[in-house]
C-alpha cells in the first residue's frame, strides 16, 4: 500500500530533517511506499534551504512545494492534499512534536476495523499534550467550539490519516478560509482516534500566535455555523420586546402618575424601538451578504511560488 505524508512547514530549519528522516525509516520498516509532500509555508528562516538538502537527497519520493506568503497551517495542508498520491495521506506537524514512530498507531487503527467499518479518518489522541498553558487552554476552546458544532465525541488534532476517497471530496470543492477539519467531518461520520505520544518542542517556537489561533477560531465559527448571525437576530428580536415594554412603561407613567419628564418619553422609545430594529435588519441583511458572499468569493485558498 502506498502513503503520502504531508508536512506543513514554517520556521523550522532545526527539526525538519530530523522528522522527514524519521518518516523515510518508519515506512522502511513498516516495508510500505510513501511519498513525502513538504509545503513550506513562508518561513522566515532557512527551512527553504533544508528542504532543498531533503529533496537532492530522496528526489524521487519527496515534492517540495513553496507558498508565495504565509496563508497558515490549514491551507498549507490543504494545497499538500492536492499533490498526495497513496491511499492514505497523513498530515503531521514539522517540529517533531508529533513523533513518527507513531505513524503505525494511526495506520494499526484502520487495519483492525471491520472492512464495513473502515473509518475514513483517524486523529492521533494526546494523552498529555506538551504546549505552553496558553496553547492548551486556547486549544481546549476550539476544542469545545468544534463539538458544539459537529457533535463529534474525539478531539481532533493535526496527527491524522485520511483516506484518499475523502480527500478528493474537500479539494474538488472550491475553498479559501480553509478549517481543515471542519471540511472533513462535513464529508464523513467515519472517524477514529487511537492515542499517541506528544513530546516537547525540541527547538524553535509555536507557529500559532494569539492571532492566528484567534483566526483559526473565527475560521470555525463563521465557516460552518451561522450562529453569530442567529444570535444577531435573536438579540434583535430580544431587544425589540424589551423596548417595547420600557416604551409602555413610561407611557403609563406619563399617563397615570405624571412624574416623566417632558419629551423624556417619546425620546426613551424612540431610541429603543430604533436601536432594535436596526440591530434586527442588520442581522437579516447580513444573512443574505454572508449568502452571497459565499457563493461568489473565489479567492484561492494558497498561492504557489515553487514546486521542486
Amino acid at each position: 500500500m502506498r502513503y503520502s505524508v504531508i508536512i506543513p512547514v514554517f520556521n523550522s530549519k532545526d527539526t525538519l530533517l530530523d522528522v522527514a528522516e524519521r518518516i523515510f525509516y518508519v515506512f522502511d520498516t513498516l516495508q510500505e511506499n510513501v511519498d513525502i509532500i513538504v509545503v513550506e509555508d513562508g518561513s522566515s528562516d532557512e527551512s527553504w534551504q533544508q528542504i532543498h538538502i531533503l529533496k537532492q537527497k530522496y528526489s524521487e519520493r519527496l515534492t517540495a512545494i513553496r507558498l508565495s506568503k504565509n496563508f497558515g497551517q490549514h491551507q498549507a495542508i490543504y494545497c499538500g492534499l492536492h499533490y498526495a498520491k497513496g491511499e492514505y495521506h497523513i498530515t503531521i506537524d514539522d517540529d517533531g512534536q508529533n513523533p513518527p514512530e507513531e505513524i503505525p498507531k494511526l495506520i494499526q487503527a484502520i487495519a483492525v476495523s471491520k472492512v464495513e467499518e473502515k473509518p475514513e479518518l483517524v486523529y492521533g489522541v494526546y494523552a498529555q499534550k506538551q504546549h505552553h498553558f496558553f496553547r492548551n487552554w486556547s486549544s481546549k476552546v476550539v476544542q469545545i467550539v468544534f463539538r458544539s458544532i459537529f457533535k463529534n465525541e474525539g478531539q481532533v488534532t493535526a496527527f491524522r490519516c485520511i483516506h484518499h476517497k475523502l480527500t478528493q471530496k474537500i479539494i474538488n470543492q472550491q475553498h479559501n478560509n480553509i478549517y481543515l477539519d471542519g471540511l472533513l467531518h462535513w464529508h464523513t461520520n467515519k472517524v477514529a482516534y487511537t492515542l499517541v505520544n506528544h513530546e516537547k518542542r525540541q527547538a524553535g517556537q509555536s507557529g500559532y500566535s494569539a492571532l492566528k489561533l484567534i483566526k483559526l477560531a473565527t475560521n470555525l465559527i463563521f465557516n460552518f455555523t451561522t450562529l453569530p448571525l442567529r444570535f444577531l437576530v435573536f438579540f434583535g428580536a430580544i431587544s425589540s420586546v424589551i423596548s417595547f415594554l420600557l416604551g409602555l412603561y413610561y407611557i403609563i407613567r406619563r399617563f397615570i402618575w405624571d412624574d416623566a419628564p417632558m419629551g423624556f418619553t417619546p425620546l426613551m422609545v424612540s431610541i429603543f424601538f430604533l436601536a432594535s430594529a436596526l440591530m434586527f435588519g442588520l442581522g437579516v441583511i447580513a444573512e443574505y451578504l454572508r449568502r452571497i458572499y459565499s457563493n461568489q468569493n473565489n479567492e484561492p485558498a494558497y498561492s504557489i511560488d515553487t514546486i521542486l
